[in-house]
């Protein structure tokens, strides 16, 4: 059994992917797994999977023989994954050679459920030079429960995680197989709220691509509106998960609320077709009735 099993899901992500398998295959913590899903990519992203996975024999690819979406993707790896503590990393994104050793020194170390760490952010648009636009960086702190994590500091991010799998198995009851938008806030709330001890450090190891040609940097109005739909529905399932437990993280939960509304919002004020702005913002007070 691996330390660390790490999820990779593939979607199309071919001029990207060597570099991230690379920085996967070169971390500095041995012990790893690399359970790679490609979801139906139609550019050359499997056969360079299978290529790594030829030369390095902790890679394992699956392929979905149809397009499931990012959250399916996932827990398809997850499912298949065999290491005590599970980490993500996203294709078009890398990580620092020191990243998984750190997360599961400290894992260890402070044996907690959870781990979260920071990231470099940077924007990257077809044809043009990658510009660095920033970092998220945390403060170290220690929480006895995975509910005063949620109240304190909670970042939904999964890609900054490392979960004992245990956890994973808590959670799948209550986590469908469907595609939708915004998956990082049920499935990162899902899994905080059943963990003990999570700890978080300041270290920056995650290198996040924010790609213009991708789905989380698409501002059409086909995508707006499935942001607006995806996440109500997000958010009406965690209410239903808290309430059928109990209500420590309701506090939490206002929060989540709070700034996917406020993400949505903007979505709509960037719109610059006033007729689409008008068919979003109806759409927006028809599933957002809080």
């Amino acid at each position: 059994m691996p330390a660390v099993s790490i999820i990779v899901p593939v979607y199309n992500t071919a001029p990207y992917l060597r570099r991230c398998l690379d920085s996967l295959r070169a971390q500095s913590l041995a012990d790893i797994e690399v359970v790679a899903v490609d979801d139906a990519s139609i550019d050359g992203s499997l056969e360079v999977l299978r290529e790594y996975a030829a030369r390095d024999a902790r890679i394992r690819v699956i392929r979905h023989p149809q397009n499931m979406g990012l959250h399916v993707t996932r827990m398809t790896g997850v499912a298949a994954s065999t290491g005590t503590y599970v980490g993500y990393v996203d294709s078009d994104d890398y990580v620092a050679e020191t990243m998984f050793a750190s997360l599961y020194a400290r894992a260890t170390e402070d044996d907690a459920d959870i781990v979260r760490g920071g990231a470099h952010l940077y924007l990257t648009r077809p044809g043009e030079a990658t510009c660095r636009t920033g970092e998220l960086r945390f403060v170290e702190r220690r929480f006895a429960r995975g509910v005063d994590y949620l109240d304190a500091d909670f970042y939904p991010s999964m890609c900054l995680h490392l979960h004992r799998r245990r956890l994973w198995e808590l959670a799948l009851p209550s986590l469908p197989a469907i595609r939708i938008v915004g998956e990082d806030n049920l499935t990162a709330f899902i899994l905080a709220h059943l963990a003990g001890r999570v700890v978080t450090t300041a270290d920056c190891d995650y290198h996040y691509m924010e790609r213009l040609d991708s789905l989380s940097g698409d501002t059409s109005i086909a995508s707006i509106l499935h942001h607006i739909k995806d996440r109500a529905r997000i958010l009406s399932m965690l209410d239903a998960f808290v309430s059928q437990r109990h209500d420590a993280a309701r506090h939490a939960l206002e929060g989540v609320l709070a700034s996917n509304r406020a993400l949505v919002l903007e979505y709509i004020a960037g719109l610059t077709d006033e007729r689409e702005r008008v068919r979003a913002q109806a759409a927006f007070d028809e599933h957002w009735r809080t």
